[in-house]
């Protein structure tokens, strides 16, 4: 039912597709004039030909037989169509296969018949007195078994010609010759019927095949159609899910600029709280420098001079004492024994909060001592690549670079558990870098980022902090068990 229906649809749309339905009609229309050309032109051409050839041979058979039993000027009678004259003509006409023949006076009267029952009649007929009489041939067809000008039935196809004999320019009779074409006739027909056949055939392939491709085309229109209307549906659909998909992004884009018209604000307002705390920073690490110094100047004079004061009056004391108080002089000498440490303590802890080496003879004898002081404390090997750079910096500078190296080897003595420091400086073009590396066991450096800020992580804030108040920036490479490398640059100071 399915393909019967498909069918259907594929003839319906050849008659309704204008250049389908128009190449259908004209191809309808080339087969169907093969056999019209061949009924109303093929066939009468031959067959008018067939006629013409015939009524050649009529003339030329009467011309001889004129020539040969009828001398010139000779009057035509019925007396003179007798004995061998009528022998004769009954020869030529089996030779020529004749199916009848009659001579006529220029009366019309019948003079001479192969039909004897003929002689004597009068041919009154009008062709004979307006065409032959006039000197024209007269040819008429008679198809079998049909009657002839005469009246007679004939039993074959015949031509009936009429041949008009002339002396000195004049009607003087006429020969009627019979020609059977029967024959002749029927090979035509079947030649024409056998290209009739052929032209019928080929017409009928060409239909049939003009047909099948027609099919086909229009089958692929209707497939095509179909494909178009289902590509149209999905462009729609596209379109439709575009359309969407376009309000979608364009409210996602909404949502994102105003997310990152916040994200803007957010970060502005970060880079000025950054700028904000790198300057509270910048001013606390100033403030904790002065502060330094300050307790500083405050251990060593203050504290240091009371404590001298202490050791005078406790040697005063000892000196007072009686020979037989030995168990106080020996308390006194612990004491004052103790005294010293803390003396030498409270110069140590000056030094730290603000070395007077530093101001005394400058950053790198400051340095020097520094790593000598570390080495005095700990078991680690210490090496040291250091030019002088005092007159690169200025105090304030160099009391911070200071800070840097202090920070990093406190560092390496507390958690680093190293066999080897290594500090290289490095003067360049611009500015200084500096490097200080152990082979310790390092730290997982975003870990330590990450966690809230312990005292490990705070001096290396501190470190950072410091390089960039001096325009420089503090880079930090480690792995776990793979050692530590801090660098970082220091820009050169040209005012």
């Amino acid at each position: 039912m399915e393909n019967v229906l498909n069918r259907k649809t594929i003839i319906t749309n050849i008659i309704r597709e204008p250049l389908l339905r128009n190449i259908f009609l004209a191809c309808l229309s080339i087969a169907v004039a093969f056999p019209v050309y061949g009924v109303f032109f093929v066939y009468p051409s031959f067959t008018h030909f067939l006629i013409k050839s015939v009524e050649d041979d009529a003339i030329r058979i009467a011309t001889h037989l004129s020539t040969v039993s009828i001398p010139e000027d000779t009057d035509l009678t019925k007396e003179y169509f007798s004995g061998h004259i009528a022998d004769t003509i009954e020869r030529h006409k089996r030779d020529f296969h004749l199916e009848k023949l009659k001579i006529f006076s220029k009366s019309g009267e019948i003079i001479f018949s192969t039909n004897t029952q003929d002689v004597g009649k009068i041919n009154k007929e009008r062709y004979f007195r307006e065409v032959v009489a006039k000197g024209n041939v007269y040819t008429n067809v008679v198809q079998k078994d049909t009657a002839s000008l005469e009246g007679r039935m004939v039993t074959s196809d015949v031509v009936e010609t009429y041949v008009p004999l002339k002396s000195d320019h004049k009607f003087n009779g006429a020969f009627e010759i019979y020609y059977d074409i029967t024959n002749r006739k029927g090979n035509l027909d079947s030649l024409l019927s056998h290209s009739s056949w052929i032209l019928f055939v080929i017409a009928s392939s060409l239909l049939i095949g003009v047909v099948i491709i027609l099919f086909k085309a229009s089958k692929t229109i209707i497939e095509r159609s179909h494909a178009e209307d289902a590509l149209r549906q999905t462009h729609a659909e596209l379109e439709r899910r575009v359309e969407e998909r376009t309000a979608e992004l364009a409210e996602a884009n909404e949502k994102l600029r105003k997310e990152i018209a916040e994200r803007k604000l957010i970060e502005k307002a970060l880079r000025e709280s950054g700028e904000r705390l790198h300057i509270l920073s910048s001013h606390l690490l100033t403030a904790q420098e002065r502060e330094r110094r300050r307790i500083s100047l405050e251990l060593h004079d203050e504290l240091g001079q009371s404590l001298t004061v202490l050791k005078l009056q406790i040697r005063s004391i000892e000196g007072n004492l009686k020979t037989d108080q030995e168990a106080l002089k020996e308390n006194c000498e612990s004491t004052l024994h103790y005294v010293d440490q803390i003396i030498e303590n409270v110069r140590r802890l000056s030094r730290d909060l603000s070395p007077s080496i530093l101001e005394d003879l400058g950053l790198t004898a400051a340095l020097r001592w520094l790593v000598e002081d570390f080495s005095k404390h700990s078991d680690i090997k210490i090496s040291l690549d250091l030019p002088d750079i005092d007159n690169l910096f200025s105090q304030d500078a160099q009391i911070i670079i200071y800070r840097i190296f202090q920070e990093a080897f406190t560092n390496i003595g507390r958690h680093a558990q190293a066999e080897k420091v290594s500090g290289v400086i490095k003067k360049k073009e611009g500015g200084v870098d500096f490097l200080i590396e152990d082979d310790g066991k390092g730290f997982d450096l975003k870990k330590i980022e990450a966690r809230i800020p312990t005292e490990k992580s705070l001096g290396l804030m501190a470190m950072d902090e410091r390089a960039k108040m001096l325009g420089g920036e503090l880079k930090i490479e480690t792995k776990q068990s793979n050692g530590t490398r801090i660098i970082f640059r220091v820009p050169i100071q040209t005012d």
